[in-house]
């Protein structure tokens, strides 16, 4: 009787979990295909196709790449462009925005279409600029004011008046999305603070921490 049971079951779950298994070899070739896919581009020259990035970045960031080190494809933790040692230039002030290293998230068929090259978002990490006084609200407007996806982490900002220096701030750090979205802070007079921006940066909350 057990024999005769067991058969009864074998037969109708046998093609259940043949099925299965079917879909683990399914996964399987998937997540490998996947990788190949995300692996191959690492093989690119992209110092060919720095233009199209260029110009993506110029049209959507209007940040004008001036000059770069090297330009490189990672796949972790995400696919990315990185990008070290950057000068970028604006169209409304002459300072530039000297960046160690720059990552460029790419939308996933960007990474093979460059002629119709297009980004997530951006990060700018340890970044620094010199700027006379005069071109702050320009300089802030091009910064901070963004529709793209964009972030800091570790901006300097120093401030001066023709050739006497003004003011620094350190350390700042921004993304203009998530949780902590238009959240500006950094150091000030080696205090902490806070900035809130409005959508339109026509609104600001400043507050010095500990003081």
């Amino acid at each position: 009787m057990f024999i005769k049971f067991y058969k009864t079951i074998h037969n109708k779950f046998s093609r259940f979990f043949a099925f299965i298994f079917f879909l683990r070899y399914l996964f399987g070739l998937f997540f490998i295909s996947l990788a190949i896919f995300l692996s191959i581009p690492a093989l690119f020259d992209y110092d060919k196709k720095a233009n199209y990035i260029k110009f993506h970045l110029l049209e959507n960031y209007n940040f004008n790449i001036k000059n770069y080190e090297n330009i490189e494809y990672n796949i972790f933790p995400l696919p990315n462009l990185d990008l070290t040692n950057v000068e970028i230039g604006f169209k409304s002030i002459s300072e530039d925005l000297k960046v160690e290293n720059m990552k460029i998230y790419p939308d996933f068929f960007s990474i093979y279409n460059y002629e119709n090259f297009n980004s997530k978002k951006i990060s700018l990490k340890d970044s620094d600029i010199q700027f006379q006084i005069s071109n702050i609200k320009p300089l802030i407007n091009q910064l901070f004011n963004k529709k793209k996806y964009l972030n800091f982490d570790n901006l300097n900002l120093r401030i001066i008046d023709e050739k006497t220096s003004l003011i620094t701030v350190n350390n700042i750090r921004f993304a203009n999305y998530g949780y902590n979205k238009n959240l500006i802070v950094g150091k000030i007079f080696n205090k902490n603070f806070k900035i809130y921006l409005d959508n339109n940066i026509k609104n600001i909350n400043f507050e010095l921490l500990n003081s």
